[in-house]
């Protein structure tokens, strides 16, 4: 009889090698890359493949496509991040080559063409491509109402966390700050004081005439006490109480009074 004989180390070592190269090959290809997606939200669901290659492969050569109709989704995978970024441009509104339209943005994370996403245990939502590892986080992030709000503009009051945008110091004075600061300090008057959206307008103009005479800290200081003290002065007149005169005693600049005495002629 015929012995066959045992394969070498060698042939072993050898077979080990390419058998863990395949497998290497095969994850890499399987493996999303990040960097080379473009997340496509927002279309008709009745959009077939052939619209999506043909609209976005003008960009660049691209190496995987993956559509979700049910969520109107569609992740378009590129050979490089330049094609990527050709894409970008075009967007975030982009016409397809069907004539509908759609929405356009970088996918986040590792979702995209390759990846399945419920056996991945991602849900992505279609507004802002955040990926959540269940479907229930999912439904709590899409139901927010502020989830999707857009961030506020820089001169825009954001409540006392904005106050730190602005120098407290003693002798730093409202006429010195720049547009931009000058433009937030009008948003919190209008906010703390919304009874009066005038008063923004007469502080601007207090400022062009005597520049040297509303400090920063002060016109913030004095505009807090005036809501306090009007609040409390509202809450005695709706009591029945009569009042008639209010004293300022305690105010060495002066400005808590005027705007006492702007409220309450």
């Amino acid at each position: 009889s015929q012995h066959l004989s045992s394969p070498s180390p060698l042939m072993e070592s050898t077979v080990q090698v390419m058998a863990t190269a395949e497998d290497e090959a095969l994850a890499e290809e399987e493996e999303p890359r990040k960097g080379v997606t473009l997340l496509v939200r927002n279309f008709d669901r009745s959009l077939e493949e052939d619209t999506f290659r043909s609209s976005f492969g003008v960009f660049g050569e691209i190496a995987a496509l993956k559509v979700v109709p049910k969520r109107r989704l569609a992740f378009v995978e590129f050979e490089s991040a330049g094609a990527l970024n050709l894409a970008l441009e075009a967007g975030p509104d982009f016409e397809l080559s069907s004539g509908g339209s759609c929405v356009i943005s970088a996918a986040s994370g590792t979702a995209g063409a390759r990846s399945d996403l419920r056996q991945a245990g991602r849900h992505v939502c279609s507004v802002c491509s955040r990926e959540f590892t269940s479907r229930a986080k999912l439904r709590a992030h899409t139901s927010d109402p502020e989830a999707h709000q857009k961030p506020p503009a820089p001169t825009e009051w954001r409540g006392m966390d904005s106050l730190n945008e602005f120098d407290l110091r003693p002798g730093a004075m409202v006429a010195d700050l720049d547009p931009e600061l000058r433009e937030l300090l009008r948003s919190y008057l209008r906010q703390a004081l919304p009874g009066s959206p005038e008063l923004a307008d007469i502080v601007d103009d207090i400022v062009k005439h005597h520049p040297v005479a509303l400090r920063v800290k002060e016109l913030f200081e004095s505009v807090e006490s005036a809501k306090v003290l009007g609040q409390h002065a509202h809450e005695l007149k709706t009591q029945g109480h009569h009042l008639d005169k209010i004293l300022d005693l305690a105010c060495g600049h002066g400005f808590v009074g005027l705007l006492l005495a702007y409220r309450f002629p």
